[in-house]
Order: structure tokens, then C-alpha cells, then sequence
């Protein structure tokens, strides 16, 4: 079973990515993996969260999340604020996990090899995201909203709402 789940995610991070399905499909099988391996919460803690964004508009509190909407919550434009700002809505910590996911379970990948790879995958997970705002289930519901942007502008024109129910 697991074999099979690591083949076909396997062939899918083998081929140029073509779509949202696709990108969906290989957070599934990342998703599954670290499920079943017990390492979602750890060291793939932000990994995790954004694969399980991808499929949930629910999810559980974890660490990883309270450690993310604690920087997203800092005083508005502050130095620290902006930054968890820029490292959230330009996928900088998921890359992070993401290539050591990769490189771990010796995974090869097109999303890495080129620029252009590279922007499409974070415009499709950018469109993944924008279109289903995210309910953190806690003792009070918090709600992320990431808002598209122009991805292929350098400084990529997003915006970010965390807000409390």
C-alpha cells in the first residue's frame, strides 16, 4: 500500500505540472505518506497543514498552526509581521518542508528544475487556497483568507486575513 502511494506520487512529481488536479493529487499522496509514517506533525508540521488546506475546509489545531497564526496575529506592519506575512503567503516555509519531504523519500521533481515550474505550481497552490477560506477548529474558530495575486510579479500581490469566530 504505501509503496504503491510513493509510486504514483512518484510519477506525478516526475511530470511538468499541468493543473490544480494534479497539484491537489501530489498534496494527497504527501499528505497520506506522512500519515502513515507519523511525520506530519513534526518536522512537516506546516507541510502538513498545507496539504491538508488543499483537501479540508476544517482542520484540527496543531503546533505547527498555533506557531503560524501567532506570527500572522503580530502588531500590523511590524518587521516580524510582515515577514510571517511573506514567508505564509509566498509558500517559503511549506518549500522548506517541501524539499526535505522531496529529498528525504528520494523524490525527484519538475516543480524545482525551472523558474517557470516553479511560479506555476505556486499559482496553482495559490488558486488552491484562495478559493476556500480555512476553519482552524479551537476552543475559538480562526478563519485564513489568502487573496490571489499576480504571481508572476516579483514581489507576488497577495493579501492575508486571519480572523476570529
Amino acid at each position: 500500500m504505501v509503496n504503491d502511494i510513493k509510486e504514483k506520487l512518484r510519477f506525478e512529481l516526475m511530470v511538468p505540472i499541468t493543473g490544480e488536479p494534479q497539484v491537489v493529487y501530489i498534496l494527497s499522496r504527501v499528505r497520506k505518506i506522512l500519515d502513515i509514517d507519523h511525520k506530519g506533525d513534526g518536522k512537516y508540521g506546516i507541510l502538513r497543514f498545507y496539504c491538508n488546506w488543499a483537501l479540508h475546509t476544517e482542520i484540527e489545531d496543531t503546533k505547527a498552526i498555533k506557531d503560524l497564526l501567532q506570527k500572522i496575529k503580530l502588531p500590523p506592519k511590524s518587521k516580524e509581521h510582515l515577514e510571517a506575512l511573506y514567508d505564509f503567503g509566498l509558500f517559503r516555509s511549506f518549500d522548506r518542508e517541501f524539499r526535505l519531504f522531496l529529498k528525504e523519500y528520494g523524490f525527484i521533481t519538475t516543480i524545482y528544475k525551472k523558474k517557470e515550474e516553479t511560479i506555476l505550481f505556486k499559482k496553482i497552490l495559490r488558486q488552491i487556497y484562495s478559493d476556500t477560506a480555512l476553519i482552524i477548529k479551537t476552543i475559538k474558530k480562526t478563519k485564513i483568507t489568502l487573496t490571489s495575486g499576480d504571481v508572476e510579479n516579483p514581489y507576488y500581490s497577495f493579501g492575508v486575513n486571519c480572523t476570529e469566530e
